[in-house]
């Protein structure tokens, strides 16, 4: 999957800093948007998908003129970790999405991402302490969904209808981690 002439070219007018393989900094905030329909009824683990930065990667600070680590609109690349069907009326979809490389300055760089997990409306938890992570579990009428074994680092989507798609635009919320 390619993107058009004008991406690249928005990508390449802001530059980013010079960041080594795997060396991004951890509790980064980073929003990912899926660059492609991704048609659930013909999907499984394993497949590729593509996005690209809805925002830089930036150093926490207000230094407005600091350079990015890394620029809004770069590629990222991962994939589907597993796609789940379950057959009620009407058929509702889990996917489980992986980012796993960004593109700084034409490299493919590995990118290790938490999901970002919403606590019962009271806001986003990032790389919270454990009992931050609890107070979201007192919070009634709200359905917390708790990460299978070995996924605690992808991030689950659901959807629901005959034919689900998992929309280009769609994004998702995470966080820089180390490997």
């Amino acid at each position: 999957m390619a993107f058009t002439d004008a991406t690249s070219a928005a990508i390449g007018a802001e530059r980013s800093v010079t960041v080594q393989p795997g060396n991004l900094p951890a509790g980064l905030p980073v929003v990912v948007e899926l660059a492609r329909d991704v048609p659930l009824d013909q999907a499984a683990a394993g497949d590729r998908i593509e996005g690209r930065l809805a925002s830089p990667i930036q150093a926490p600070g207000n230094d407005p003129h600091a350079k990015p680590f890394a620029a809004a609109g770069a590629l990222v690349s991962g994939r589907l970790m597993r796609v789940e069907t379950r057959y009620s009326s009407p058929p509702d979809v889990t996917v489980v999405l992986r980012w796993e490389t960004v593109d700084l300055n034409g490299v493919k760089t590995p990118l290790s991402l938490d999901p970002v997990r919403n606590s019962g409306g009271s806001g986003v938890n990032v790389k919270s302490s454990t009992l931050d992570r609890l107070k979201g579990l007192r919070t009634r009428g709200v359905e917390i969904e708790l990460p299978k074994p070995g996924e605690a680092r992808y991030s689950p989507v659901h959807i629901h209808g005959d034919h689900p798609v998992l929309k280009a635009g769609v994004r998702s919320s995470w966080v820089t981690s180390k490997p």
